[in-house]
């Protein structure tokens, strides 16, 4: 025998007095009330979580995030150091020019290879220096030319130039 919200005097029953939570249903079956949800609360109770479809969806957007922002970092950090060594070598091949400026000059190539960025020669430099000098009866061109290869790709090279009167 089941009655809804109602004991046999036409009375609530004691426990859905004590409940009183909303969208709650008391039915009583037999001499016990029991306790039903009714759909607005298990729509409301599903809704209020995350499903597993959802979570796989937001990890991989993450994820690919995540690997777009590493792959930016690994450029970046190459290409820092692509411009600290373009940098080293423009200033190799300029501190060469300027002591040819006070020597006397005899037309000729000269290669210094595995220097530093101070230009000392070591295990392991990573610059070449090649200095290619013509003369003519009144001048003196000078060519600087520093190499160097990057990890992982082609070499790269500044060259200099510049004419001196004899």
């Amino acid at each position: 025998m089941r009655s809804s919200m109602a004991e046999p005097g036409g009375q609530t029953p004691s426990i859905c007095r004590r409940l009183s939570l909303d969208k709650v249903q008391c039915q009583l079956v037999g001499t016990r009330h029991v306790r039903r949800q009714t759909p607005d609360c298990r729509t409301r109770r599903a809704e209020g979580g995350f499903t597993l479809i959802e979570l796989l969806i937001a990890s991989t957007v993450l994820i690919v995030g995540l690997t777009g922002i590493v792959a930016l970092q690994v450029t970046g950090i190459r290409s820092s150091a692509f411009s600290r060594h373009a940098t080293e070598a423009a200033v190799l091949a300029e501190s060469r020019i300027e002591q040819l400026r006070t020597i006397p000059l005899a037309a000729g190539t000269t290669v210094e290879s595995g220097l530093n960025p101070q230009g000392r020669p070591v295990t392991g430099g990573l610059y070449t220096r090649t200095t290619v000098i013509t003369t003519n009866a009144t001048f003196a061109d000078i060519v600087v030319t520093v190499t160097w290869n990057e990890r992982g790709s082609e070499p790269h090279q500044v060259v200099l130039q510049t004419r001196r009167t004899l």
